[in-house]
């Protein structure tokens, strides 16, 4: 039994984590697989002779989402292409939002007369007339909507429903409902009233939506920069003391009961116990703690503080993943992915949300 963490791109809603988990418990030899949508994350325990990676990759990728193996020297575990195709997904997402958002004020500031019943002098009628705002529309529904048609596709593919199911339906009846009045506007037109259009309800739902999704990507963004600033506070080489000969070396290299040098003004590189030699400890970067801390012979030394006034020596007694900065970064991957408990029952209601909603639609159509 094995056990790998995928990296995943593309999903934008509880319903695409729940089908990338369904798409991995399918695979032939997987165990047990837990996806995780905030992280972008799937914890996969499978049976190395029966399923490889490229095999779990195949299925995310048949499901319609992208999966890379985690990276081992990146704090985030993941590979430089990951990396591109996320920033190049933020850019192109902010792209949207300001281009929807723009064009929705300006059908939202011309349908105001027409949906307050009021003349306001600074807003000219013609702002709302049907044929500009179909124009206006059109960039919106078509461009900056692509990428919910393009997953609610994906979804149709696989027999579900996501929520960018419910985005297209809605926002494509009021656009299409729109044109066919436009269009041929006698069967809807009522004595001594115009047509309604909806244009500006198709366009809004979509730009809020959009803008959403990159808060979202904002948050993860940030998210990230904490764990890497994190990482970044420890250092990458540590003078140790091995058969009476000091010498620079990678972190990595350092081993349980080797014994360390810190000079003043250095930061200590890994966790453990002083064992020659008296300072004061800035340890305010992992405990909080203002005021330096006095440290003797016998007293703890926590990796990533930085020592400031005199020489020490510590024998070391946890590194890599066992660290304390290790833990911290490790807690704060695992509070960006914790659910909270009503977020695990709208996780499972999503499953029914989707087509409840549909059906409720067809019933008020029939």
């Amino acid at each position: 039994m094995a056990q790998t963490i995928l990296t995943l791109q593309g999903m934008s809603c509880a319903a695409c984590a729940s089908a990338v988990e369904n798409a991995l418990k399918q695979v032939q030899g997987v165990d047990s697989c837990t996806v995780n949508f905030g992280a972008e994350q799937a914890q996969v325990h499978y049976r190395d002779d029966q399923a490889s990676i490229t095999d779990l990759q195949t299925a995310v990728a048949d499901a319609g989402y992208h999966a890379y193996p985690m990276v081992a020297n990146d704090p985030l575990g993941k590979s430089p292409e990951a990396k591109a195709q996320q920033q190049a997904e933020t850019q192109r997402l902010r792209r949207r939002v300001w281009v929807s958002g723009m064009i929705s004020l300006i059908l939202v500031v011309g349908s105001i007369p027409m949906m307050t019943g009021l003349t306001i002098p600074i807003i000219p009628m013609w702002l709302h007339h049907p044929v500009l705002q179909w124009i206006l529309t059109t960039p919106i529904q078509l461009w900056a909507g692509y990428p919910f048609y393009i997953n609610a596709w994906k979804a149709l593919k696989r027999r579900t429903a996501t929520m960018d199911t419910l985005i297209v339906l809605g926002t494509t009846a009021a656009y299409v409902y729109s044109v066919v009045v436009v269009l041929w506007p006698a069967p809807f037109t009522e004595p001594g009233a115009m047509p309604a259009v909806y244009f500006e309800s198709a366009a809004v739902v979509i730009t809020l939506i959009l803008l959403g999704r990159w808060f979202e990507h904002r948050a993860k963004g940030h998210t990230a920069d904490a764990i890497r600033k994190l990482v970044g506070l420890q250092p990458r080489t540590a003078r140790v003391r091995r058969d009476g000969v000091d010498q620079d070396m990678p972190i990595a290299a350092v081993q349980v009961d080797d014994i360390v040098l810190i000079r003043p003004g250095e930061t200590i590189p890994v966790d453990g116990e002083v064992i020659a030699g008296a300072s004061t400890v800035d340890e305010a970067m992992v405990t909080g703690e203002s005021v330096p801390v006095e440290k003797g012979v016998g007293d703890e030394a926590i990796g990533a503080t930085l020592n400031r006034t005199g020489s020490l020596q510590i024998r070391v007694t946890r590194v890599g993943q066992d660290t304390v900065l290790a833990q911290i970064i490790r807690l704060v991957q695992e509070a960006q992915g914790e659910k909270e408990p009503i977020q695990r029952v709208a996780d499972q209601d999503t499953q029914w949300f989707v087509p409840a909603l549909l059906t409720i639609a067809l019933i008020t159509a029939i």
